[in-house]
């Protein structure tokens, strides 16, 4: 198994999935600098590359990062998707681990 490169954060939010079929609602449950793991009953498939749409309490405009689904799940227990982040320049980088503090520290 793959050892992680980054240490994820438990946390709960909202996001936003955009892709070809559309845009859909989600939840985050862990994020990293890295990636995020996404809770839905109906993950995409393998190698689907999505926009990542994530709100910070700061801003009123979405922080987007390329994302690419790199394993999904339809256990019940763990039904969902891993995705990795593609696109994650410094700006994003600092939102994405903004997000994950103030989420830790309960918002």
């Amino acid at each position: 198994m793959e050892e992680r490169q980054c240490r994820r954060k438990l946390v709960e939010c909202g996001c936003w999935v955009v892709g070809e079929e559309g845009a859909d609602c989600y939840r985050i449950m862990d994020i990293s600098d890295s990636g995020a793991f996404v809770a839905t009953q109906h993950p995409l498939v393998v190698g689907t590359v999505i926009e990542l749409q994530l709100f910070t309490p700061r801003s009123a405009e979405p922080v987007t990062v390329t994302s690419e689904v790199i394993w999904s799940s339809l256990d019940p227990a763990s039904a969902g998707m891993g995705v990795r982040f593609l696109e994650l320049d410094g700006e994003k980088l600092l939102a994405v681990r903004e997000l994950a503090r103030l989420l830790k520290n309960g918002g």
